[in-house]
């Protein structure tokens, strides 16, 4: 659930090849540091290939609010709130496949591409981050706990993830 994500999240961003235990959280509780391995752990393995696609944040706002899903069938943040998404790539298998209504959104002639790009690694892939906004003239509705509407601010503090600060310096530009 949420806490494995957190995990991963954190392993990934403080634990790798250089672990900053300096910053890390959980110092004071990491064995790895305690019996003075964590330069050892996690054992650092030949890399897997590289999987190169898009991942096309799609701001749907709704007089201010823009909507956040949760999705346990999405490829990635199955257990936490962020915008949808579409994935773009060559030759993806069917575990990247995009939920219909939002393909159909992206074809909207009202839909503004912002003209920035931010890049991002995560599980074997190399993830270039795009955005587009589309002025809804009403809400599309979904299951109470798989949505919600959020206020562009709160984009960090509803979408736990590192990719929410690339985000939103991809909004800011416009």
């Amino acid at each position: 659930g949420e806490h494995n994500e957190a995990m991963m999240e954190l392993g990934s961003s403080i634990c790798g090849k250089k672990p900053d235990c300096g910053v890390c959280p959980l110092n004071d509780v990491c064995l790895s540091k305690k019996h003075s391995k964590e330069k050892l752990i996690p054992v650092v393995t030949k890399e897997k290939k590289r999987i190169a696609i898009e991942l096309h944040f799609l701001l749907l706002n709704y007089k201010g609010q823009f909507l956040f899903l949760k999705n346990k069938k999405r490829r990635f943040f199955k257990t936490i709130f962020s915008p949808p998404y579409l994935i773009f790539g060559d030759k993806l298998s069917s575990g990247y496949a995009n939920e219909r209504i939002f393909s159909e959104i992206f074809e909207s002639k009202y839909r503004k591409e912002f003209n920035t790009f931010q890049k991002h690694s995560i599980t074997h892939h190399n993830i270039t981050l795009k955005v587009s906004e589309i002025i809804l003239d009403s809400k599309i509705s979904f299951h109470p706990s798989e949505a919600k509407w959020v206020k562009i601010n709160s984009i960090g503090k509803e979408f736990h993830s590192s990719i929410a600060g690339k985000l939103m310096k991809i909004v800011k530009k416009h």
